[in-house]
């Protein structure tokens, strides 16, 4: 069919009057978007520094200039601090009309990765202060400009997008799409009419400061400027703002559980403040809560030495508490009932329903706090006041109590038992229940012995796998090992630790590096995805892996034990870091210290709540701490498979 000519004429105006008024459109919002870079342009200055170092906590880092946002007319200049990781010998800040003023470097907001300087303006600057947008009237979806002075001192540099979210990073953060980087850390955050929402940082989803991964990713954070003001004073006084802590652990984390509290940290804030078990939390500075994110959103915008006052239910009756927050807790310091859980019975073997329900024991250690009080075959069905269905419900109950802590134990048969649970082991256990039922069928040999390890989504990427026969109680253990760089190959590893690791049921996996200097940060997701896949392959449990690295691979599992948000909870080494984050029930690091540890890691272990046991077995060859004695690699496989004593 031919198209008429006289229908031709009217569609092809109405499409160029469409593109007319696209383009109407578009010309309009350049010219709102240069409109408010010159507005804001007074209050946004380019940060210079010289000296200090290239590279912090092993990362290397942004060289070259950065942006401030001047935030008071006094001086006061907020930029991020990451700018300024490096701790240069001298700060310089070159306004917008371009003269150069030497910058004081003042307090810092720890949480929101912020620094305050302060210089001294001109009378002819033309510097003026950043004025705050009001948060809450900010709407998901609205134009977010971000600007920086990095390119050229004589002009910003424009990023557009829109707020993605509020309330990001514990509640200390706006999110926004706009391209986000070293060039512009520091600046402002700015919607159509000018306001500042907030000033640029690098952020991470998980908290702490973000690294190149973010760059331009279209996800940026901005810290309200709106929040920043009042705290001024402080940071203009050298205050360094930590974020507060409160203290307390809660039954679930789901998304629709309820802000039940699981356990108190002792000495914490809320000890003194007067929480207890099973308070429900209402409300937690000034927001209604109702689930426990939003008691993290609530506590998360708050320093220490802030006040958070609590309103908790309590027996049918709400009860107002005041807690004074911290920036560092009491190190945690988890207790030991020294039992091992048997495995959970298939449905088929319990045509009871009712008997499925409950703990069994399958082993009680010589000497345990259960030692006498419980047996092998005994069913814990609950544990101080709370119902017991699996191994992890008993764990984290147990987990959560400070040693001496005396805890009652129902069973499905005999009467309860209390028992004032113990210290985590200080050695590898001698003892042992059978752990391989050389009747079960073994695994098909296509899935077990020698085989490749590949990683679907990490293709090219690899390794090796050692895979036993047979799985012993509880399942498969998984070790990963990560062989001294050059010094050991995968069958080396194989042919030291195999034999013991298959009389236990460990699974060995020998991952392969990315580059050739070894594993590097970059490497964390292909191990992450590559000790859940064995998980999920072979039904490990998640309590039952572990790192392996000795010698110069030491750092290494640290790093990653550290960072994988408890896929590998076991780290078998030889030394600890001088400096340790704080150990978290949550996801706990338990560590083996292989040979004679200096008493430096002793001690950082012990300041930061980790729960470590130490393998006082020499190495085979003094010179070489990889080289390990026989009996000391069956230890350590013990260790391993006993990774899930509750």
């Amino acid at each position: 069919m031919i198209a008429s000519p006289l229908l031709a004429v009217p569609l092809f105006a109405a499409l160029a009057c469409a593109g007319q008024t696209a383009n109407a459109l578009v010309a309009q919002e350049e010219a709102a978007f240069k409109a408010v870079a010159a507005a804001v342009g007074p209050s946004v200055v380019r940060v210079e520094t010289l000296g200090g170092v290239d590279t912090a906590e092993g990362r290397l880092l942004a060289s070259g200039p950065s942006t401030g946002t001047v935030v008071r007319q006094d001086g006061l200049i907020l930029t991020s601090s990451e700018n300024l990781a490096g701790n240069p010998t001298s700060i310089l800040v070159r306004l917008p009309h371009g003269e150069r003023v030497a910058a004081e470097r003042l307090g810092e907001d720890e949480a929101r990765q912020l620094t305050l300087l302060r210089v001294e303006l001109p009378d002819d600057s033309g510097v003026t202060a950043a004025v705050p947008a009001e948060i809450d009237a900010l709407r998901v979806g609205e134009w977010a400009i971000a600007v920086g002075r990095t390119f050229s001192a004589d002009a910003v540099n424009v990023s557009v997008g829109v707020v993605s979210a509020k309330d990001r990073i514990l509640g200390r953060a706006v999110q926004t799409d706009a391209k986000i980087s070293p060039a512009n850390y520091g600046g402002p955050l700015v919607d159509l009419a000018g306001r500042t929402i907030g000033i640029l940082a690098p952020l991470s989803a998980e908290g702490g400061t973000g690294g190149v991964e973010w760059y331009d990713s279209g996800i940026g954070f901005a810290v309200p400027l709106e929040e920043m003001l009042p705290v001024l004073d402080r940071l203009a006084a050298g205050d360094t703002l930590r974020p507060g802590k409160l203290g307390v652990t809660f039954k679930s984390s789901k998304m629709d559980a309820e802000p039940v509290v699981d356990t108190v940290r002792p000495l914490s804030p809320a000890e003194e403040a007067g929480v207890l078990p099973g308070d429900r939390l209402v409300m937690v500075a000034g927001r209604a809560v109702s689930r426990p994110d939003e008691a993290q959103l609530a506590i998360g915008p708050l320093y220490a030495g802030d006040e958070a006052m609590l309103v908790v239910e309590r027996d049918g009756a709400e009860v107002e508490l005041k807690a004074t927050l911290v920036a560092e807790l009491p190190p945690w310091r988890p207790s030991d009932l020294g039992v091992l859980p048997a495995d959970p019975p298939a449905a088929s073997d319990e045509p009871d329903a009712e008997a499925l329900a409950g703990v069994r024991i399958a082993h009680v250690f010589t000497g345990s706090a259960a030692d006498g009080a419980l047996e092998v075959g005994d069913v814990v069905t609950a544990a101080a006041g709370e119902p017991v269905e699996t191994a992890a419900d008993l764990r984290r109950i147990v987990s959560r109590r400070a040693p001496g802590t005396e805890l009652s134990l129902e069973r499905a048969e005999g009467e309860p038992v209390t028992v004032a649970l113990g210290e985590p082991p200080a050695a590898p256990p001698e003892e042992l229940p059978e752990t391989i039922d050389p009747t079960a069928d073994p695994l098909p040999a296509d899935q077990s012995g020698r085989l490749d390890l590949e990683v679907a989504g990490f293709e090219g990427r690899g390794g090796s796998l050692l895979v036993p026969q047979r799985a012993g109680r509880g399942g498969f253990a998984l070790l990963v090992c990560l062989p001294p760089n050059g010094a050991m190959t995968a069958d080396d590893l194989f042919g030291r630790l195999g034999p013991a690791a298959e009389e236990h049921g460990v699974i060995l996996m020998v991952p392969r590096p990315e580059g050739a200097s070894g594993f590097q940060p970059g490497d964390l997701p292909f191990l992450k995805a590559a000790a859940e896949q064995m998980r999920e392959r072979y039904a490990v449990e998640p309590v039952r892996t572990s790192l392996y690295g000795l010698g110069d691979q030491g750092a290494t599992v640290w790093r990653i034990a550290l960072t994988t948000d408890g896929v590998l909870r076991g780290a078998v080494t030889d030394a600890a870091p001088a400096q340790l984050p704080q150990n978290e029930p949550d996801d706990a690091v338990v560590p083996l210290l292989v040979g004679d540890p200096p008493e430096q890691s002793r001690t950082a272990l012990r300041d930061a709540g980790y729960p470590f046991a130490v393998l006082d077995v020499p190495a085979e060859d003094p010179d070489d701490p990889n080289v390990l004695a026989p009996e000391a690699v069956e230890a350590i496989m013990r260790w391993v498979t006993t990774l899930d004593r509750i």
